[in-house]
């Protein structure tokens, strides 16, 4: 997402109970798309109806993996997503890397 865009994205995230969201790029902060779209370890992302926060962050392969969970501010309603983040940008240039991505997911 956009950073004038990252509350829509968790809340289409929470009105969907998305559990997995994959992301295929490299994220640095030197691309034209970057926006860091989850909190820090420790930190919260506080929406209008809920609150992201990040569990635990683990990288294999180049490939990002990050446990979250998305708590309601009206109920006690918690949703867990995960978000695979892969540097692969050309899917058909690296299959490898590809196959290795899916078996994640």
């Amino acid at each position: 997402p956009l950073t004038s865009t990252v509350f829509d994205f968790w809340q289409m995230v929470w009105d969907h109970n998305a559990q997995t969201v994959v992301l295929l790029s490299p994220l640095t902060p030197d691309s034209e798309d970057y926006c860091v779209f989850w909190p820090a370890e420790g930190e919260t992302l506080d929406g209008e109806n809920f609150k992201v926060k990040l569990i635990e962050e683990s990288e294999l392969d180049g490939t990002v993996s990050r446990d979250l969970t998305v708590q309601s501010l009206q109920d006690d309603y918690e949703l867990t997503v995960r978000i695979i983040q892969s540097p692969v940008t050309e899917p058909l240039s690296d299959l490898p890397a590809l196959f290795r991505l899916l078996s994640t997911v």
